[in-house]
């Protein structure tokens, strides 16, 4: 496939029943398709397809468009709606705040008679992903262009060695 698509399946609730004392439930067997697409680099599409045991299959689509390294803006839709809510309670919408590897991520979500849905979310990213940042390759050019001299000198030598060489002259 080409670089800008992504492909995904998962099979969820894979296992033996739920059980309470001698009462048993199936669990939810769901099996997912997802595909998500980049057609320019401001823009992310994605399609899902939900196909759950015993009921009907549902579809679920969303757009992110980042104009901005710092903001997102999130649009979906999906279609297994409550019966009897009018086809906005399938429309949710929100924002997304990027900084330094993080991000604060706000969605809205309309229930119809329900109310409204709010969701807030913070995804911390640790390590090396974290502080992928842009390297000054300035800086780093000459340190790496540095050489050290072939005959190291007391002055050549780092000041931690000096001082464990300090250290052990007295233990001869």
């Amino acid at each position: 496939l080409r670089s800008n698509i992504q492909l995904a399946a998962t099979l969820m609730n894979l296992g033996s029943q739920l059980t309470f004392l001698s009462d048993g439930d199936p669990l939810p067997l769901a099996g997912h398709l997802g595909a998500a697409y980049q057609p320019l680099p401001p823009w992310n599409l994605a399609l899902e397809m939900v196909v759950p045991r015993g009921n009907s299959p549902s579809v679920r689509m969303g757009a992110e468009w980042t104009p901005l390294p710092l903001f997102s803006w999130r649009v979906g839709f999906h279609s297994d709606t409550l019966s009897g809510l009018s086809p906005l309670a399938g429309f949710t919408t929100g924002i997304g705040l990027h900084w330094r590897g993080q991000e604060f991520s706000y969605a809205w979500a309309p229930m119809g008679d329900l109310g409204d849905s709010q969701y807030f979310s913070i995804l911390c990213r640790f390590g090396e992903a974290a502080t992928q940042e842009k390297r000054n390759l300035i800086q780093y050019k000459s340190n790496s262009a540095r050489k050290e001299p072939k005959t190291p000198t007391k002055e050549a030598t780092p000041e931690y060695e000096q001082l464990y060489d300090l250290l052990n002259s007295g233990k001869d």
